[in-house]
């Protein structure tokens, strides 16, 4: 099982994960970084597949167009927009959680998973 938590309040958002992987069922490690700032105010952590969300991650980073300046719920939709177009196999499902200073210059966190891709 995986964990990645996530503490918000109007000033400060603040996430804290396991270091747990595994692979076909066996542990491979117990110190997996789970979490990564995408830009200086925006934090994506994420559950599941360590291949798929790495993935989202590194097209985050590589692909979508001003990144570096965007705020939390902007990230959220990138992700959401980017999850469809990975084609992950079946069976493979990452759970994100992307927390930081929205648009409105709140503090905000939004959940994604790649199944459903929906924002909540």
């Amino acid at each position: 099982m995986s964990v990645v938590a996530n503490v918000l309040c109007s000033f400060a958002s603040w996430v804290a994960y396991d270091g747990r992987s595994s692979r076909n069922g066996e542990i491979i490690s117990e110190s997996t970084d789970k979490a990564e700032m995408i830009n200086s105010s925006v934090c994506v952590g994420y559950t599941g597949s360590l291949e798929l969300a790495e993935l989202v991650v590194l097209n985050l980073k590589e692909h979508v167009t001003g990144i570096s300046d965007m705020k939390s719920d902007m990230v959220a939709q990138a992700i959401k927009l980017l999850l469809p177009n990975l084609k992950a196999p079946d069976g493979v499902f990452s759970d994100f959680l992307v927390t930081g200073i929205n648009s409105s210059g709140l503090m905000a966190s939004y959940t994604l998973d790649s199944v459903y891709t929906s924002l909540t």
